[in-house]
């Protein structure tokens, strides 16, 4: 399946590795409550990344074969990152933003938070991320390769601090559409328009004063036109949080498979990958002594090991991001 599509795919970008400990969340500051009325965050910066993902749209437009070794590339990202939030009395919160999703940048995002009676908390929302390109057939050789834009929109529920404990579990639903899927035309089992299914389990465990651990466990299901597109995703992460009244620092590493349910028709093979990642954030609040204003650093690497050499990829990634609160 195409990296931009697939949950564990090397479409990185600043805004997707920062998708378990955001410098958005409401942990960051150290506190679960938010005042009632308006509130919000908005970020501002910009991201590096350098990768040797073929399948990646930034990518060189041209493929001299695809047996050859990957070219390296750069690119920059401006990031702009924005949640506001309005609280009731009851505690209950609507909220529209552009949230840190994985596999591509920033969509839009619109929910409501309600409090349940064991203590927990029920996040809904629907979101869509209408920006994104792809190669409309990523693996031409010998042309010029022409991108096309693809659309994903679908429903999240976020269930947190079950039974008044520090789990979590999410479950999310997605439907993808490629405007001009040529690849798709051209062998029915790599169409990439289709469904994609995530849920996720977590566990904060507190290791000490502002100090914890996060395990999680994500299941993904691609279900897509395409059976050669179409996978199983399992990614084990462990996570690093530590708090204090001035800095926030997140880092975590993680490891997953994509099994793929139907042979590559150009490679020949039963596509499997295995991917490598470790990311860090740290977020300075009060910065220039002023209590609203943040600023958040990010570095992260990712690599994909695949049983198709063309696939194998290396993705490193920075950013910096200057915020302000109300």
């Amino acid at each position: 399946m195409e990296a931009s599509i697939e949950k564990n795919s090397l479409q990185m970008t600043i805004i997707s590795m920062a998708i378990a400990f955001s410098p958005l969340g409401h942990c960051a500051w150290g506190s679960k409550e938010e005042s009632r009325g308006f509130s919000g965050r908005v970020q501002a910066g910009a991201g590096y990344v350098t990768s040797t993902d073929q399948l990646k749209k930034d990518a060189d437009k041209r493929l001299d074969g695809l047996n050859t070794n990957a070219d390296r590339f750069d690119s920059g990202i401006p990031l702009v990152l924005l949640d506001l939030r309005y609280t009731f009395a009851s505690g209950r919160q609507l909220y529209f933003g552009t949230p840190m999703e994985s596999g591509g940048r920033p969509g839009l995002s619109l929910g409501a938070v309600v409090p349940v009676k064991d203590g927990g908390k029920l996040d809904m929302s629907v979101f869509s991320r209408p920006f994104e390109k792809v190669w409309q057939d990523p693996y031409l050789v010998g042309g010029r390769r022409e991108d096309t834009h693809k659309t994903t929109y679908g429903a999240k529920l976020v269930y947190s601090d079950i039974l008044g404990t520090p789990a979590k579990v999410s479950y999310s639903l997605a439907n993808v559409d490629v405007d001009d899927d040529e690849i798709g035309e051209s062998f029915d089992t790599l169409e990439r328009d289709g469904w994609l299914h995530e849920a996720q389990i977590a566990y904060v465990i507190p290791v000490g004063r502002g100090m914890s651990f996060v395990p999680s466990f994500e299941f993904s299901l691609g279900d897509l036109d395409g059976d050669a597109n179409s996978y199983k995703g399992y990614e084990v992460k462990l996570g690093l949080r530590k708090f204090s009244s001035g800095y926030m620092f997140n880092l975590f590493a993680g490891i997953g498979l994509n099994d793929y349910d139907n042979t590559h028709p150009i490679f020949e093979k039963t596509r499997e990958d295995i991917s490598y990642s470790a990311f860090a954030v740290f977020t300075r609040s009060n910065l220039l002594g002023k209590k609203p204003l943040f600023s958040s650093l990010i570095a992260g690497y990712r690599h994909r090991d695949s049983n198709i050499g063309f696939l194998d990829a290396d993705t490193f990634l920075g950013g910096l991001t200057i915020g302000y609160k109300f």
